[in-house]
Parts: structure tokens; C-alpha cells; sequence
């Protein structure tokens, strides 16, 4: 792509973009699976703790739509101006220059990548369906009639414009020679640029063709590791609220046998309240609902009461008994049962 200055070529005329109408668009390699990392969740155990009702929360939003398995990577903020020298606005004549794969890999952004190799492959598409008598199909995205109308295309590429672009190299891929092959191919991305390295190994010097073939395979590559560290952030970041979400627990829990504890110690029961509230909880996890039912019917059973610590019976000359002992634990059961805290 030169600028005016240079020897007259022909001038492609364009248009303004056109609405984007989706076309089938060839499958392209599957991006890789994510593996979802398995994080244990503690068991929610059932206390005996009434507590104000709460309104529930409203719905959670429905889920986005899946996403094609190459999609738009995510577009930086700002306005970013790299076709043309400086701040001018200049005319573009198209044209198929012999370094196409260096121009292409000069670009920093995946988007301008893409577009820049859009405007190649659709630059030698018509001139080899003009010079083979073919008619040439309408295209979705119109090639930009100078710098200033390339830089605002290229800032606003989102996940459409890259569908529209795709579905173009589909309609052009007849008229260059291999690009059919690789866009219908069902192999992996990176299984057909090896391929395509060793075809082109055979030749001392690249065609035009066969650099927009390799540069497309090279840009699908990055666009699938692109996408590939996005669902890995995306992973990170779910296990982190996991975590997060344990830990809040934890605490919860922490809290919460301390409060029963306190409660337990405060009221005299003659009774070890820690060794109580731990194992109830340590079954709670395993058995919620058997736990429950026997901290408010026989909380003796997670600990034994402590005999020394009752009254003596008949002016304190005779030791406690059994039925004393299942008064404790029938007034103890009460109490948890009723306790808010």
C-alpha cells in the first residue's frame, strides 16, 4: 500500500462500510479446551440459629450466548492512528507489494494485522478474477478511500466487523490459489501452518499467494492464544471467588461456634461447650441433618456431661444420678434449639 505519490495504479473505488449481513463463515480451528479446575466447597451445615427474614435476591442475569470459536480479542482504549506518516489525511491507491508477510507482521495489534492482510488478499482476489473473466462477489467491508477512514475502521473492528472480515476471506478464498484449502481445512491451526511451512520450503521465493496464506494461518494463531489467556483470566478469577467464598465461611463458621460456645458457658450447663459445638459441627459436615436433630434432642451425645460440676443431691451428701443427668441434657437441648444468636 503506497501513498499518491507513487506510479499511477489502479484505484480501487469504495464505498462507505455496508450493513453487515452475517454469511456462513467457514469453521475455523477450535480454540482450546478450557479445564475447568475443581475446587472443593464446604458443606453448608444446618445450625439451630433464628435470624430475620431476608428478601431474596433478584435473579442473576441469564448467561451470554457462546461465543465462535475465534472471536474478536479485546479492543484497547483509545484511538490508535498508525496507517499514514503523521497526522495527515492521505488517499490510498491498493496495490500487492512483494514483502507482504514482513508489512503485515510489522503491525502491532491483531486487529490492523488483520485488515491489512484483508486488503492484500482482496486487492490479488480481484485482480486474478478479472484476469481469469470470473465475476468478483459483493464484499461485506468496503476497503477505505484514504488513512483517516482506515484508522477509524480499524478502531471500531469488534466481533462483527471480524465476522464480516472472516465471511470476506471465505467469498475471496477461491480466487487464491490455497487459501480455500486451509479456511474449509478441519485440521488444527497450528497443524496447518507447519504444513504450509513445508510446502513453501520447496521454492526459493514465496508468492503473493502463499504469504496471505501463511499470514492468515499466523493471524488465526494469535487470535486463538489471545482468546485462549482470556479463559484463562476468566478461570483465575472464578477459583479466586471460590476461594474467597470458603474463606467467608470459614469465618462464619469461626464466629458462629464461638457465639455458641459463649452462650453455652454463660447459662452454667455443666457440660465441655467447645467439645460440643466441634463435634457437632464435624458431623454437621458429613451429616447435616442427623446432626441437627441430635444437638436439639440429645446434645449430651457430642459430649459427656461433667458430674463433678452438678449440685449434690440431699443437702450435698449424695452424688448426682442418671435422671439428674437427663434433666441437664433435656433443659441443654431446649435452650440450642431455641438459641438466637
Amino acid at each position: 500500500m503506497t501513498e499518491s505519490n507513487l506510479p499511477m495504479k489502479k484505484t480501487v473505488v469504495v464505498k462507505k462500510i455496508k450493513v453487515l449481513v452475517k454469511r456462513p463463515v467457514a469453521p475455523a480451528p477450535a480454540a482450546p479446551a478450557m479445564v475447568k479446575v475443581p475446587v472443593k466447597r464446604p458443606v453448608l451445615i444446618k445450625v439451630p440459629v433464628k435470624r430475620p427474614a431476608v428478601p431474596a435476591a433478584p435473579a442473576a442475569p441469564a448467561a451470554p450466548a457462546p461465543v465462535p470459536a475465534v472471536t474478536a480479542p479485546p479492543k484497547p482504549r483509545g484511538r490508535t492512528r498508525t496507517f499514514g506518516k503523521g497526522g495527515e489525511v492521505k488517499p490510498l491507491i491498493y496495490e500487492i507489494p512483494d514483502d507482504i508477510m514482513e508489512r503485515i507482521e510489522a503491525r502491532k495489534r491483531i486487529p490492523e494485522k488483520l485488515f491489512l492482510l484483508f486488503i492484500f488478499a482482496r486487492t490479488l482476489a480481484e485482480r486474478n478474477a478479472k484476469r481469469d473473466g470470473y465475476k468478483f462477489p459483493p464484499m461485506l467491508i468496503d476497503l477505505p478511500k484514504d488513512t483517516l477512514e482506515a484508522m477509524e475502521l480499524i478502531d471500531e473492528v469488534d466481533e462483527d466487523i471480524y465476522d464480516a472480515l472472516l465471511s470476506d476471506f471465505t467469498e475471496i478464498s477461491p480466487f487464491i490459489p490455497g487459501l480455500e484449502r486451509v479456511i474449509h481445512s478441519k485440521a488444527d491451526v497450528e497443524d496447518l501452518i507447519d504444513s504450509e511451512v513445508r510446502r513453501a520450503e520447496q521454492q526459493d521465493v514465496l508468492t503473493p499467494a502463499q504469504q496471505i496464506v501463511l499470514a492468515f494461518l499466523l493471524i488465526l494463531s494469535d487470535m486463538k492464544m489471545v482468546q485462549h489467556k482470556i479463559a484463562l483470566r476468566e478461570i483465575d478469577r472464578e477459583r479466586e471467588d471460590v476461594i474467597d467464598e470458603i474463606r467467608s465461611m470459614e469465618q462464619d463458621e469461626k464466629t458462629m461456634k464461638h457465639e455458641f460456645i459463649v452462650a453455652i458457658q454463660r447459662k452454667g450447663f455443666p457440660v465441655n461447650a467447645t467439645k460440643l459445638i466441634n463435634n457437632y459441627f464435624t458431623l454437621a459436615k458429613k451429616e447435616p441433618d442427623k446432626a441437627y436433630q441430635t444437638l436439639i434432642t440429645n446434645p449430651l451425645y457430642f459430649s459427656p456431661i461433667q458430674m463433678e460440676r452438678m449440685p449434690k443431691k440431699f443437702f450435698g451428701l449424695l452424688p448426682p444420678g442418671p435422671k439428674e443427668a437427663r434433666a441437664v441434657n433435656k433443659r441443654l437441648a431446649t435452650f440450642l434449639k431455641n438459641l438466637k444468636v
